[in-house]
C-alpha cells in the first residue's frame, strides 16, 4: 500500500510541472483580423504567502507595417451576468507598434499594458466569484 502511494505521488509530481508549463506557454487564438491578431493565455502572478492571482493575459499582435490603434470594450461575466456592460470605464484604445505585439506580464499590471490583464480568480483566497468568461466587443483598428 505504501509503495503504491509513493508511485502515485511520483506520477502526480511528474505531471504537475508539465501542466504548469503548458498553462503558462500556450496561447489561445481569440480573434484574427486583417490587421491584428488577438490571443490570450492563463497566467498566475504573485507568490505565497501573498495572494496568487490567476489572470487571462491578452496579446495584441500588429500584422501590418505601420503602427495601429486597437480599441475594444472589455466585458467581464460572473455567474452568467456581464458586470462591465454599459460601463465606459472598460473601453480601451491601445497603440500597437508596426509588426509588433503588446501584452501584460506580472510586472506591468499597473501600466497601460495592464488593461490587457483580466483577473480570473484569486487562487489562495476565497474572495468573490471566479470569472466565467471575458469578451472583447466593438473591436476596431484605426
Amino acid at each position: 500500500m505504501n509503495r503504491a502511494l509513493k508511485t502515485v505521488g511520483l506520477i502526480i509530481l511528474s505531471v504537475c510541472p508539465i501542466f504548469i508549463q503548458a498553462q503558462s506557454s500556450t496561447w489561445t487564438n481569440y480573434r484574427d483580423l486583417d490587421a491584428v491578431k488577438i490571443d490570450y493565455i492563463l497566467q498566475n502572478c504573485g507568490e505565497e504567502p501573498n495572494t496568487i492571482t490567476e489572470f487571462y493575459f491578452i496579446r495584441l499582435t500588429n500584422k501590418t507595417e505601420n503602427p495601429i490603434n486597437v480599441s475594444f470594450k472589455l466585458e467581464y461575466y460572473y455567474n452568467g451576468v456581464c458586470s462591465t456592460c454599459g460601463n465606459e470605464e472598460y473601453v480601451f484604445n491601445l497603440l500597437v507598434p508596426a509588426n509588433g505585439s503588446i501584452m501584460p506580464d506580472c510586472a506591468s499590471l499597473t501600466t497601460t499594458n495592464g488593461h490587457l490583464a483580466v483577473v480570473k480568480r484569486y487562487v489562495n483566497r476565497n474572495y468573490g466569484s471566479p470569472l466565467d468568461r471575458f469578451e472583447l466587443s466593438n473591436i476596431a483598428v484605426h
